[in-house]
């Protein structure tokens, strides 16, 4: 309605797409060589030697991370895809804590597994993720955590599960400390909108960890699947001693 009235113009800038509305589509101009230089020089860092890092760091969204790791690293990433910054910016946001803190565990699994899989409910139910929603999500990757299955597959969780629950008792109080806690307010890693909704906060975020989702998930059938076969082998080996008896 506003939008309608002579004289008014209407910019809505969103995080997530508006439905409904029907207005044009904007795409905002990548950053110029010499302001992508400006910014790298107001933190003493220097344009990267690849010609690849040059496209790349002209996406605001891809500078920012490039200064932000490189300063938590207090050195200059030296990375070529977009993928390698991000993987930085992942391992960046683990190694923030020491080994010795319950949060060093807890934000490794919370970035390596659980975020993988609320990628995959994401991208499977097209929409950001309600409380219930997350909830489900986090349950099963609570269980599995119980259970001990994914530790095989990351030796160096082995020994911290208690690290890494964190001393909840449920999936809800699991939620609060991965979720709320380190991937939304600390990491921020998932932006929760106005009708707090929770989504992976960018795309390309996304489809790194849909990868390491298809990953794990190819590992964990096939660890099912191999003891499906043992139990079966051993089945058959007792049937045949009990025939020859």
């Amino acid at each position: 309605e506003l939008a309608q009235m002579p004289g008014v113009a209407l910019v809505i800038s969103s995080r997530s797409d508006v439905q409904g509305l029907p207005t044009r589509r904007m795409t905002l101009e990548p950053l110029t060589s010499s302001e992508v230089a400006e910014a790298l020089a107001r933190h003493g860092l220097l344009i990267p030697e690849d010609a690849r890092m040059h496209q790349l760091l002209k996406t605001p969204l891809m500078l920012s991370m490039f200064i932000r790791t490189s300063l938590a690293a207090q050195q200059q990433l030296s990375v070529t895809t977009s993928d390698e910054l991000m993987q930085s910016l992942l391992t960046m946001e683990v190694n923030r804590y020491a080994q010795d803190d319950p949060a060093h565990w807890q934000m490794d699994v919370a970035i390596h597994y659980v975020l993988p899989v609320i990628a995959s409910n994401e991208q499977a139910l097209n929409h950001a993720l309600t409380q219930s929603e997350l909830l489900k999500a986090l349950t099963r990757c609570y269980k599995t955590i119980r259970a001990r299955d994914i530790l095989r597959f990351y030796p160096q969780w082995i020994g911290h599960s208690k690290s890494i629950l964190g001393g909840a008792k449920n999936p809800e109080e699991w939620l609060a400390v991965i979720v709320h806690d380190l991937l939304w307010r600390r990491a921020g890693l998932l932006i929760k909108d106005e009708e707090n909704r929770y989504r992976i906060f960018h795309q390309q975020i996304k489809e790194l960890l849909m990868d390491l989702y298809r990953s794990n998930e190819r590992r964990i059938r096939n660890r099912k699947l191999w003891r499906v076969c043992a139990v079966s082998i051993l089945t058959l080996m007792i049937g045949g001693t009990g025939c020859l008896f």
